[in-house]
């Protein structure tokens, strides 16, 4: 088995970390979306 495995696994949790305050700010969207209609 090459690298390509660790590089594949390596690059997702990297971009996840990149991508780590724009998930938060999705959520924090999504919650108010869910409060606005009253879905809680």
């Amino acid at each position: 088995l090459r690298h390509s495995y660790f590089e594949i696994v390596y690059s997702t949790l990297h971009n996840l970390y990149q991508s780590k305050y724009e998930i938060e700010d999705l959520r924090d969207w999504t919650l108010r979306l869910v409060d606005k209609f009253g879905y809680t």
